[in-house]
C-alpha cells in the first residue's frame, strides 16, 4: 500500500475596494518582491519602492502560485460563480507582501527539506484571492465561495497526485 504525500494549503484572503465598482472574485497568479505601500498600514508601516526579500535584490522578482488560476476559475464557474477573475498581480500594498513572504517561505522549507526523501516532504501550496467588501457581494455567497474553492484546491491536489501514481506505474 502506498502511503498518500502529504499537503498543506495556505489561503490568504483580502479585501480589494477598488473591485466594489464591479465586484469579483480575484484569484492572484503571482506576487512580486516590491513593497510600495501608498498609506501606511495598521501598524503604521509604509515601505516605498522597497524589496520584500534582500536576497532576491529585484523589484521585478516574483513568485507564482503553484496551482492552476486559470482551471480554478472555469471549475468555479462551472460550480455557478461567475464573479471570478484571475489576475498576474496582486499590487504593491499589503496583500502582496503577505502573498509574497507565504510564497518566499514555502521556497525557503523546500530548500531546507533538499536532503530528505520527496515522499517525506510536505507540499505546500499557497493561493491568495482578493475578495470584494460584503456590500458587493453579500458574506453567506463569500462564504460559500470560500468553502468551494477549498474543495476545488483538494480535488485539484488529488487529481495531480493520481496523475503522477499512474505515470509512475507506466
Amino acid at each position: 500500500q502506498q502511503e498518500k504525500k502529504k499537503h498543506a494549503v495556505i489561503l490568504h484572503l483580502g479585501v480589494n475596494p477598488r473591485i466594489g465598482q464591479n465586484p469579483a472574485f480575484q484569484l492572484e497568479k503571482n506576487a512580486y518582491n516590491e513593497a510600495n505601500f501608498r498609506i501606511p498600514d495598521e501598524e503604521s508601516f509604509q515601505p516605498r519602492n522597497e524589496t520584500i526579500d534582500p536576497t532576491h535584490p529585484d523589484l521585478g522578482f516574483k513568485w507564482s502560485t503553484d496551482l492552476n488560476v486559470k482551471v480554478l476559475q472555469d471549475r468555479l464557474a462551472h460550480k455557478g460563480f461567475f464573479d471570478v477573475c484571475t489576475s498576474g498581480d496582486a499590487g504593491r500594498f499589503v496583500c502582496n507582501y503577505i502573498y509574497f513572504r507565504s510564497l518566499n517561505a514555502v521556497q525557503q522549507y523546500y530548500a531546507a527539506q533538499s536532503s530528505e526523501k520527496e515522499e517525506d516532504v510536505v507540499k505546500i501550496h499557497v493561493l491568495f484571492v482578493h475578495v470584494p467588501k460584503f456590500e458587493g457581494i453579500p458574506q453567506e455567497i463569500q462564504v460559500d465561495f470560500s468553502k468551494e474553492l477549498i474543495d476545488l484546491i483538494q480535488e485539484m491536489i488529488v487529481e495531480k497526485e493520481e496523475k503522477k501514481r499512474r505515470k509512475k506505474l507506466r
